[in-house]
């Protein structure tokens, strides 16, 4: 079992690799950089990244993962069905964006303007929400299970039938948050989301 657990880590941890380090390829640069002015502007940006290496994986062309757009104002953005695997948005403000079904697992939002987004139905197992703010957020149907939601502020959120098992939640903020049909605790061992093999791993620590 321990050597399963490991043998997961190592293919995560080469998909970690290979999608940030092609962006730190001059001709990706400028992709990016274009792309975030299109994000700015509220305009199409999918045709930049026609070159990006491996954007083939991703069916819609919109392929984010592993980028960094830390710190980078993308207030009111339209990331609709974006694939955020591994993005790094630390800081970014990021208020009233609409996310819906984006694909945001081991995503970095610790310390993101999040008021007013819109994460209903969202795939964000492990990802890191470390002192976000994600007052009156929509996070209807989430799945945040495994993630770091350490002293994040969900005040007013509507985390309705959201799934929040095995998520870290020490000094997590959800005064007025809607917490209907929550799923709350560790996984039980026979519930079939649950995997005993599956490394408990925060890239993000």
């Amino acid at each position: 079992m321990l050597e399963k657990a490991k043998n997961i880590y190592k293919e995560i941890e080469k998909d970690r690799i290979k999608l940030t380090s092609r962006w730190q390829y001059e001709k990706c640069q400028a992709m990016l950089t274009n792309v975030i002015t299109a994000l700015q502007l509220k305009q199409p940006w999918a045709h930049f990244l026609s070159e990006l290496p491996y954007i083939e994986e991703v069916f819609t062309g919109w392929d984010l993962r592993g980028a960094s757009l830390a710190g980078i104002n993308l207030a009111g953005a339209d990331f609709k069905e974006v694939d955020l695997y591994f993005t790094d948005l630390r800081g970014a403000n990021l208020e009233l964006c609409d996310f819906r079904g984006a694909y945001l697992s081991h995503a970095n939002l610790s310390d993101t303007i999040l008021a007013g987004a819109n994460f209903e139905g969202c795939d964000m197992m492990r990802v890191t929400f470390k002192r976000a703010n994600l007052s009156n957020a929509q996070l209807m149907r989430a799945f945040l299970a495994n993630s770091n939601l350490v002293e994040a502020n969900f005040s007013g959120a509507d985390l309705t039938s959201a799934t929040l098992l095995g998520a870290k939640l020490e000094g997590t903020i959800f005064e007025g948050a809607i917490l209907e049909n929550v799923r709350w605790g560790e996984f039980a061992k026979d519930d079939p989301e649950w995997d005993k093999d599956d490394p408990k791993i925060d890239y993000w620590a």
